[in-house]
């Protein structure tokens, strides 16, 4: 079966916030990629989810893309286009164009992340049923909770950009955003503890 697998019954929200701030996002990704590992190994549906990693990796990437583009270019930006010479255009143009790559990157990755949520969540949820553990972990939960983040996320760009809120009201509506995807993840890590306890409780019958 390759390399062993270890069933984590004791994961700790608390731990996992702060580390996950800490990290800027890092802790969360090698958490999710074993949580992807354990649901492999235990769940019997036939079916297999890929590593979480390489999807973060990846946007991760674009972002890095991002920035190194703006490094390039930034001292240009503040520069009347009409004094740009050839080279400063051509570098400008580069820059745009790694940018352009750089964000498309993320938004197509960002969607698949929305979809390998998605699917984790019905594997889990298949599995606390399959075990008769009372625990409310489902797909409404995702699209309560995970898409509901996101969905308010994108419409709360739109109003910063059109309204242009200023002040506390700004860092209100994204604490609103923060609790609706923390409370997600708190969901899931409790259902994996339930699920791995469950797992190794009846490899000792």
């Amino acid at each position: 079966m390759g390399k062993q697998v270890k069933i984590k019954d004791n994961r700790k929200f608390i731990k996992y916030l702060l580390l996950n701030i800490i990290t800027f996002g890092f802790y969360e990704a090698f958490m999710l990629s074993n949580i992807s590992k354990e649901i492999n190994l235990i769940s019997k549906d036939g079916k297999r989810t890929m590593n979480y990693l390489p999807l973060f990796l990846m946007i991760f990437s674009g972002f890095v893309l991002m920035a190194i583009a703006y490094f390039f270019v930034k001292d240009l930006l503040i520069i009347d286009p009409d004094l740009w010479s050839e080279k400063d255009l051509t570098t400008v143009i580069k820059g745009s164009l790694v940018v352009i790559f750089g964000l498309l990157l993320i938004i197509v990755v960002d969607i698949s992340i929305i979809v390998w949520m998605y699917r984790i969540t019905k594997r889990i949820s298949n599995e606390l049923s399959l075990r008769n553990i009372d625990f409310k972990f489902s797909t409404e939960t995702f699209w309560c909770w995970y898409f509901g983040y996101n969905a308010f996320y994108i419409i709360l760009s739109v109003v910063y950009e059109f309204l242009q809120i200023e002040g506390a009201w700004e860092y209100v509506i994204g604490l609103f955003a923060c609790v609706l995807y923390y409370t997600f993840m708190f969901k899931m890590i409790k259902a994996m503890n339930f699920i791995n306890a469950d797992y190794k409780l009846k490899l000792e019958e």
